[in-house]
């Protein structure tokens, strides 16, 4: 399943499903995409009513290949169908609190000290801000575009900053939160309940807010009491046995 980026128009639209398949399939052709020395072809496209694309191929080589490669080839078969390339997730745990992810000094440290190419890092993140915690240390959740990289890292379990020694594991992200109504366990994709306001709470978008009201946390913050009342209802959820 292909998704544009937010913000961009649906894809294909127009189009029926055939001309679609053989757009893509001809763009697959121009780029010369080859699993284990053989083409990658397309053999039916389904589009959704949320401008989603579903893609058959072959075997699941070829799909993986699709998925990942695919920031590369869908805006040359359609100008609107711009996608973002897949992004690695790594937890990096024991890092010192004075570890400052705004600054690119302490992140190019990091990647000098591990041999680390500093492009290869697209987004550096605290799990939990440890200076709002009294802490000295936290997780830090790096994003990687190299899958190779990432599983190099965690394979290699060990990282160093400024003399300390940090554990590195693959980072496995909680249930998903809806950006339109936000509840715990599903998507906006999906989502059939109505909308809440991510500053004031009530039922509408955040685009229909106009107060000037402050507020002292996220609705997507960790630190949110609602946000994390929702997660431990929906694990004790997960945890009941089904009858």
């Amino acid at each position: 399943m292909l998704r544009s980026k937010i913000g961009h128009p649906k894809p294909f639209e127009n189009l029926l499903a055939l001309s679609v398949q053989t757009k893509i399939s001809q763009v697959l052709k121009d780029v010369n995409a080859k699993v284990y020395d053989e083409s990658i072809f397309v053999s039916a496209v389904v589009k959704l009513t949320n401008g989603t694309i579903e893609l058959c191929a072959k075997n699941k080589a070829s799909v993986r290949w699709l998925l990942e490669n695919k920031h590369k080839w869908t805006h040359l078969a359609d100008p609107t169908f711009v996608t973002s390339p897949n992004l690695y997730h790594v937890i990096i745990h024991s890092c010192p609190a004075f570890f400052d992810i705004s600054d690119e000094t302490d992140i190019l440290e990091l990647c000098e000290q591990n041999d680390i190419g500093c492009e290869e890092i697209k987004k550096v993140r605290w799990l939990k801000t440890p200076n709002i915690e009294e802490k000295d240390f936290g997780s830090l959740v790096i994003l990687l575009e190299n899958r190779n990289l990432a599983y190099d890292i965690v394979k290699g379990g060990d990282l160093l900053f400024k003399g300390n020694l940090l554990r590195a594991a693959r980072y496995q992200p909680g249930p998903s939160q809806c950006y339109s109504c936000l509840h715990i366990g599903h998507l906006a994709l999906t989502c059939k309940n109505k909308p809440m306001c991510i500053k004031c709470g009530e039922e509408h978008t955040l685009k229909e807010y106009d107060a000037d009201l402050k507020y002292c946390h996220s609705a997507y913050s960790s630190y949110c009491p609602i946000k994390q009342a929702e997660l431990n209802s929906f694990k004790n959820n997960l945890s009941q046995p089904s009858q």
